[in-house]
């Protein structure tokens, strides 16, 4: 996880619990968590706009292409 070790991560936990308290580390994680869930679900609404509006241009480009076969 993140190229950390087992060890790291302990000591990491500890530090945590020292500096907010052993009742403050739940919420800070949850609070985390959320973050990461919001930041997934923006990120993968502005993908599905970009592949919404490439879309869009694609099936414009068709029209386009239709309509300059029939003039000639």
């Amino acid at each position: 996880m993140f190229g950390l070790g087992a060890g790291e991560l302990i000591i990491l936990a500890l530090v945590l619990v020292l500096l907010f308290g052993s009742k403050s580390v739940p919420e800070l994680a949850k609070g985390l968590g959320e973050l990461v869930k919001n930041f997934r679900s923006a990120f993968s609404d502005a993908a599905n706009k970009v592949e919404d509006l490439g879309n869009q241009v694609n099936e414009l480009n068709d029209i386009k292409e239709k309509v300059d076969k029939k003039r000639k």
